[in-house]
């Protein structure tokens, strides 16, 4: 991100593979770094011309020797980056010098986040996914930071959905909407298309309201079916991305060919649009009933 006269940037350099001796083998291992330039004033007739090059003037490296980088969040003068390979290494950084940027603390634990979002100066909201001691995931992992003691950042709540469930959130930030009066999380949630066959599994694609007041466990609230059994569906160019708007006590929720407006409180459908409803074959698009 940019901050002020200086912009911020984190990078992972992957590991590097050879043959030493006749054996193939890892020669160097990946890590991550956060890099901080000095911006460029352009006009300034003070200022050499350099044609527009800004200048590293401080890093900190190896961060996650052999994992890479899964989130990244600059707040002001603090940073936190996410890496992950087996465990879910979640660092605080002091950007307050920057010419001298450095880790200050650092929390292991399973799963990994993909997006964080700070709530508030203390709390940092995390969504990504739960996994094993393996580094195997298992689902969306909710997780609730408290870094009021910087050097010791801990993990104050967590909350999971099985079944590898995934959020579009994780990579689109425009998905993930926090609402901090009634602190409500609203997600894009699915299950994958491969386990809606296996019996016990519960297929789902749509939105989710958790409630995710700090003081309590987080949980659902109720959520939003985007998908029906037995319905026709068509696919195609023309979709709607996972989107979410809050208004007049009401939440509307877009996905694929679907919107619907719900009241944010009791999660009663008001009213639905179905862009495939009368939809044919032909027009771009396959249609078929699940």
């Amino acid at each position: 991100d940019g901050d002020v006269d200086y912009l911020r940037v984190a990078t992972t350099t992957w590991g590097q593979w050879g043959v030493v001796d006749d054996i193939w083998q890892q020669t160097e291992t990946s890590e991550s770094s956060v890099y901080v330039m000095k911006m460029t004033s352009f006009g300034n007739e003070n200022e050499d011309d350099d044609g527009g090059a800004m200048e590293i003037v401080g890093s900190v490296n190896e961060i996650g020797l052999g994992e890479r980088i899964y989130a990244v969040r600059f707040v002001g003068v603090r940073g936190y980056v996410v890496t992950f390979r087996q465990i879910d290494p979640f660092y605080t950084l002091n950007l307050s010098d920057p010419t001298a940027p450095e880790v200050v603390g650092e929390l292991k634990i399973p799963g990994f986040s993909n997006y964080l979002h700070p709530i508030s100066d203390e709390l940092i909201l995390g969504l990504g996914q739960d996994a094993d001691e393996n580094g195997s995931t298992n689902g969306l992992q909710i997780s609730l930071f408290d870094v009021s003691d910087f050097a010791k950042p801990k993990q104050v709540r967590k909350y999971t959905e099985d079944n590898k469930a995934s959020s579009a959130a994780q990579y689109d930030h425009r998905a993930f909407r926090y609402l901090p009066e009634s602190k409500l999380l609203i997600l894009p949630l699915s299950t994958p298309h491969w386990n809606w066959d296996i019996e016990g599994i519960d297929a789902f694609d749509g939105f989710v309201v958790y409630d995710v007041d700090e003081s309590k466990d987080f949980k659902q609230k109720f959520n939003i079916s985007h998908f029906d059994s037995g319905e026709r569906t068509c696919w195609g160019e023309d979709t709607l991305p996972s989107r979410s708007l809050v208004f007049n006590g009401d939440v509307t929720t877009l996905k694929g060919h679907k919107v619907y407006s719900s009241d944010l409180d009791t999660g009663e459908v008001q009213w639905d649009i179905n862009l495939d409803k009368g939809r044919e074959e032909g027009d771009g698009a396959y249609c078929m009933t699940w």
